[in-house]
């Protein structure tokens, strides 16, 4: 029944149906009404007095005064009535109409992590209904009011049916990793880490720089707690209330006369440090990811933490089955050496240990100094990641001393090359088979450097660019077990391991000679920005992939070793835009002509070169959009004589720019005209295949949207300068544009006809002309 308070129900103080009337203060007298509640004491006076006396009386006081922005008391207090009232409810029967259905899609779909009262409220009450949909479960934790124990309790439990009726994927579990209050609990953080235990080590990989950003988010008292009160000091389990399901998170061994808490860390940390243990190229990342975190003035010692307990298993690892060894390493055995980030020795060079190092050569003996181990022992997964640690910093440090001689640039690389020579690095004695991993290619091994092939860029910096050898037991690998009369097994995981490093190389390179690797190798430079760039277009080409959209991308390999020094790959065969124009009559046809022939083919070049151009001029055009990426002139867009059309260089993203430019995207005329000649046009069959991919791209990534800015907001804490230091928003705002991008207000056609408006728009601009002829002119004058 309705309430009644002696009004008519369409008075002004009528009060919904459902809600609870608010209860005066004495008890009512005896009411001979049936059906009705009676009206509250001093029925004769306004409701406003009944509810606040003192209130009333002020505003008697001040009767000429209203405020005509606050929300009448009458309506906020029926408000906040009615918000208890339904919060209190507890029907597993209760079931959304259409318009509520509707709205509770709309909800789950938007990427938003933020929710009116009026959302939470709408989750909450159909929060039964929502336990059949994965994707509900970020938006129902957002609508949980963590301070309410009574709707903790039941989240708990709802959590459980989540986990059986429709658990969660890898990315759905990276969301319930990130900053937000309610993810920042050890309850949503063991849930999400049971998802990631499922995952595969590639996936794993895919995502591990967010990761480990993820990291500065956990509650790590919390987690103490959790560990030092587990029934057992060498294993953490985490159990949800009214579950049978454990999950375990293997602990980390005490060092021996440590105290008992210095290797605490959070379930997170747990769970990467074990999985690295057992994938080489898991722990590469990890280690380089980590050591640059260590510098981080806020997180660093948190870090170091996690540093010194992922040092202390992987000394316990031993090297995995697919690193071929011939014997073990003679000598001592190393102890730990790690210390405090600024005294660590031999340690990747920070920009002022280079101005302020003298142009001698590193001493010889540092670079030879890892201690071996006797015959009983093995060496570890950790003795690989230190080799490979000085023996990467000796050769930035040679790079620094080359580049602050005075000189020119030809006395600069003489002197790099002499260093590398002298210094032994075209060896690799002390690490396990005389190689080591790449940091920012894992899956190749290298014995050395050829330090005579060694050339600088002519920059500020002098970027070094350093060609190494690849080990030769890489290449054995796929022999392995000849010797026993019969075939190779080409399923094997090494086999298939040693297929991919050859591809890999060969379709980097225009060579056929595998046998090196180039890598450009920068100090003073923070890569960290292009680092997450290149991240994302690699989870680009997978998600085109998923849905057999191959678009041709090159995502390159780039890692940042320090906050101001990194490694990237130096893809051979490749030249600027604006060197193949100058060079061949202002025309890449004509180019392709002539490194690609064809004389039966339609333009004279072979059609599956200039497919690769169109399809990954498309890829390229959709994937500089919706990163922002600016400063695109034509000596920072590189093309291969296979056909692939990439960017480098990722200084300016998300929207900025240093010349104020704001075209969508660059896209020049010379650059269609590549698909076919001068004639093609928008009426033209070339140009059509080409729009036709980059709008088939663009809706297929804007399904991902969600997946995109979650990784953003993990990062938005990682010191990337465009994300976290942007001149004019933050963070948020800076994600926030990022989600423009996408239009996730249009439909698939809506957004097919607006990204089509976009390749007209950046094709016809024509300040981007204008600026490429002054860009010439400076480049000219240097």
């Amino acid at each position: 029944p309705s309430w009644c308070w002696g009004r008519p129900p369409g008075s002004a103080w009528g009060l919904a149906a459902n809600a609870p009337p608010p209860r005066p203060p004495p008890p009512p007298p005896p009411n001979p009404t049936a059906g009705c509640r009676r009206a509250p004491p001093n029925a004769g006076l306004p409701l406003l007095s009944f509810l606040d006396a003192e209130r009333s009386a002020a505003a008697d006081d001040d009767a000429g005064e209203v405020d005509e922005h606050a929300e009448h008391p009458v309506l906020e207090k029926h408000r906040t009535l009615a918000h208890a009232h339904m919060r209190e409810m507890v029907d597993p029967t209760l079931k959304p109409d259409r318009e509520q259905r509707l709205a509770i899609a709309a909800l789950v779909a938007s990427p938003r992590q933020h929710l009116t009262s009026d959302e939470a409220d709408l989750l909450w009450r159909f929060r039964f209904s929502l336990v059949d949909d994965r994707q509900a479960l970020t938006k129902f934790l957002l609508a949980v009011d963590w301070n309410d124990e009574a709707e903790v309790i039941q989240a708990t439990e709802l959590l459980e049916q989540w986990r059986v009726r429709s658990p969660i994927g890898v990315t759905d579990a990276l969301k319930l990793l990130g900053k937000h209050v309610a993810f920042r609990t050890s309850l949503i953080r063991s849930y999400a880490i049971d998802t990631l235990m499922a995952a595969p080590d590639e996936e794993l990989r895919l995502y591990l720089l967010q990761l480990v950003q993820a990291l500065k988010f956990d509650d790590s008292e919390k987690y103490d707690d959790a560990a030092s009160s587990s029934p057992n000091d060498d294993t953490v389990t985490s159990t949800s209330k009214n579950s049978d399901k454990r999950a375990p998170f293997l602990s980390l061994p005490k060092k021996e006369g440590s105290q008992s808490n210095k290797n605490d860390v959070s379930l997170l940390a747990r769970f990467l440090i074990d999985r690295a243990a057992s994938n080489l190229e898991l722990a590469n990342d990890f280690y380089w990811y980590l050591k640059v975190e260590l510098k981080d003035v806020v997180y660093g010692a948190h870090y170091f933490t996690i540093f010194s307990a992922f040092e202390e298993k992987l000394r316990s690892a031993p090297i995995p089955n697919n690193y071929i060894m011939d014997s073990p390493l003679a000598s001592e055995p190393s102890t730990p050496t790690f210390a405090w980030p600024d005294k660590i020795p031999n340690c990747i060079p920070r920009p002022e240990s280079c101005a302020n190092s003298d142009t001698s050569a590193p001493d010889s003996a540092s670079q030879k100094s890892i201690a071996a181990f006797p015959p009983s022992l093995s060496p570890s997964m950790y003795d690989i990641l230190e080799a490979q640690d000085r023996f990467v910093s000796g050769i930035m440090e040679s790079q620094c001393s080359a580049r602050d001689i005075k000189g020119r640039k030809e006395q600069k690389e003489a002197r790099l090359r002499q260093l590398l020579a002298s210094n032994g690095f075209d060896a690799i004695d002390e690490a396990p088979e005389g190689a080591v991993p790449l940091p920012s290619a894992p899956h190749v091994h290298v014995a050395g450097v050829l330090p005579a092939t060694a050339f600088m860029f002519k920059s500020a910096l002098y970027p070094a660019v350093v060609e190494f050898r690849v080990a030769e037991n890489v290449e054995s690998m796929e022999e392995e077990g000849t010797s026993s009369g019969h075939e190779p097994d080409k399923n094997t995981p090494v086999a298939r391991h040693t297929r991919k490093v050859r591809k890999m190389v060969s379709d980097m390179s225009l060579s056929t000679n595998v046998s090196t690797y180039k890598v450009i190798f920068k100090t003073g430079d923070d890569l960290r920005q292009d680092q997450l760039v290149m991240q994302l277009v690699r989870l680009f080409d997978g998600l085109l992939k998923r849905v057999n959209l191959d678009l041709c991308l090159k995502p390159y390999t780039i890692i940042a070793t320090s906050p101001d020094s990194g490694l990237v790959e130096f893809v051979s065969g490749s030249s600027p835009i604006s060197q193949i124009l100058a060079n061949n009559t202002n025309s890449i046809l004509a180019y392709f002509q002539k490194v690609a022939p064809h004389a039966t083919a339609p333009h004279g070049v072979d059609p599956d070169v200039l497919q690769t151009y169109t399809r990954s001029l498309a890829g390229y055009c959709v994937i500089t959009y919706i990163l922002g990426i600016g400063d695109r002139h034509l000596d920072n867009i590189m093309l291969l004589a296979s056909g692939h059309f990439f960017h480098i260089d990722f200084g300016f993203i998300f929207g900025r720019d240093p010349k104020g430019i704001q075209t969508p995207f660059r896209l020049t005329r010379e650059m269609i005209d590549g698909m076919g000649g001068a004639g093609v046009g928008p009426e033209g069959p070339e140009y059509r295949q080409f729009a036709s991919f980059a709008t088939q791209a663009y809706n297929v990534l804007r399904k991902s949207a969600g997946l995109v800015l979650n990784l953003l907001r993990l990062t938005s804490e990682a010191g990337i300068e465009d994300l976290s230091h942007h001149p004019t928003k933050d963070a948020d705002g800076v994600i926030a544009s990022v989600e423009e991008k996408f239009r996730l207000d249009l439909s698939d056609e809506m957004a097919e006809n607006y990204f089509q408006a976009l390749i007209a728009e950046s094709l016809g601009a024509f300040a981007p002309r204008v600026m490429e002829v002054f860009h010439q002119i400076a480049v000219a004058r240097r």
